[in-house]
């Protein structure tokens, strides 16, 4: 709302997948129902994007509602090791809990 730059500490080319709260609580109550303990894999498999693409989102819903204008700022780290473990890709397997629990995600990132 201050139109300050958003700071990527990266290139921005790393994908990632999004879930939105409702879908996660719905998830997390069916977990928690369901008779027996078990271990599920909650989230987001049906829209990857780049951290980059998360940006441009959250720049356009902000210009839209609040008038930012802000820039992208690509910057090092000042910690060497920042980016040293970040996978290139992260997308959750959604098999089990779907099969085993019908759990579907319904909201998609941009709608979100």
């Amino acid at each position: 709302m201050r139109n300050e730059p958003i700071v990527l500490y990266s290139d921005g080319k790393a994908t990632r997948t999004f879930c939105y709260a409702s879908d996660t609580t719905l998830a997390s109550l069916k977990c928690a129902l369901y008779a027996r303990y078990d271990i599920f894999n909650i989230g987001n498999d049906a829209e990857e994007m780049t951290i980059r693409e998360l940006v441009e989102i959250y720049r356009s819903v902000g210009n839209f509602l609040f008038g930012y204008n802000g820039s992208i700022l690509f910057r090092e780290h000042t910690d060497q090791h920042y980016n040293t473990d970040n996978p290139q890709r992260r997308r959750p397997d959604l098999s089990k809990i779907r099969t085993v629990l019908g759990y579907k995600p319904s909201v998609d990132t941009r709608s979100g």
